[in-house]
């Protein structure tokens, strides 16, 4: 019997992307022999294989912090890079299903061959790309560079077989600025059961039950989502003599110095606890 194949392209280091991660290991389990092309990090093997997922990393890093020239070159050498990737593949491989995750919503473009020659193509919109990099360098709705982008958004999700997005609001934009109701289904990022599939109780005995509301906030730390009144609040809860709040922030970025500090100088070291990125 001829399995079933499927290849996806994700401008992020996999398996590190759980939403990725997730979907390529649910085709896994679905009977698809997957494969992911991604970007390639420090001491990361160019090849690999991880529960079951083929990985083909190109040699192309993240440079965060940067200003929007660097993003736009680092978008297209991936981009480029990807085309040449999924073109040899399609050839050695004959997937029957392709999937390009966002960002960038062109990414998708890098499946044009086989899409030409009927293949379907899955869209997957993590975030909306116009609003993403208005909110990061501060830019109008009229500027040029959103403009641009709104036009890239509306011609990718023209060219996807399907739309899967992440949160009815995204699904609304979207609609809004031209893409089919029907085209577009929400896959929300919900929590893996395998990993958070306890009870309450069973989830409060396993960390040491201390009575505490526990908040946490996994993701990048950036400006785009901002925790600053987060770690506010829990300060003016502490004011009003309202304790047993902790914030556990998990992850790394540009604004995890800045929130370190804000910790820090509201005497909340108890309240407020950092960890690494974990991946799950």
């Amino acid at each position: 019997m001829v399995r079933k194949k499927a290849l996806m392209v994700t401008h992020s280091y996999y398996p590190r992307d759980p939403r990725v991660r997730r979907e390529a290991e649910a085709l896994v389990a679905e009977g698809y022999e997957v494969d992911v092309i991604c970007l390639r990090d420090e001491g990361e093997r160019w090849r690999d294989k991880v529960n079951g997922v083929g990985i083909h990393r190109l040699p192309v890093r993240r440079h965060r912090r940067s200003g929007a020239i660097v993003y736009a070159l680092e978008y297209a050498a991936f981009f480029v890079m990807a085309c040449a990737c999924v073109a040899l593949l399609f050839a050695a491989r004959g997937y029957r299903l392709y999937q390009t995750h966002t960002i960038p919503d062109f990414l998708v473009f890098s499946t044009i061959l086989p899409r030409i020659l009927g293949a379907p193509v899955v869209l997957d919109m993590h975030e909306v790309m116009p609003e993403f990099f208005a909110a990061k360098f501060g830019l109008g709705a009229r500027h040029p560079l959103v403009m641009a982008l709104e036009f890239l958004e509306r011609i990718s999700t023209r060219f996807a077989s399907a739309v899967l997005t992440v949160s009815d609001p995204i699904r609304d934009i979207l609609q809004r600025r031209g893409t089919p109701a029907r085209k577009v289904t929400v896959v929300m990022n919900s929590a893996d059961d395998r990993i958070f599939g306890g009870t309450r109780a069973e989830t409060r005995k396993a960390q040491g039950d201390t009575g505490a509301l526990r908040l946490a906030y996994h993701g990048m730390l950036s400006e785009l989502y901002d925790l600053e009144p987060v770690i506010r609040a829990i300060a003016g809860l502490r004011a009003k003599g309202v304790g047993g709040v902790e914030f556990h922030i998990l992850g790394g970025g540009a604004m995890r110095e800045r929130y370190l500090s804000l910790a820090r100088e509201l005497g909340l070291a108890a309240e407020v606890v950092f960890h690494d990125e974990v991946a799950v």
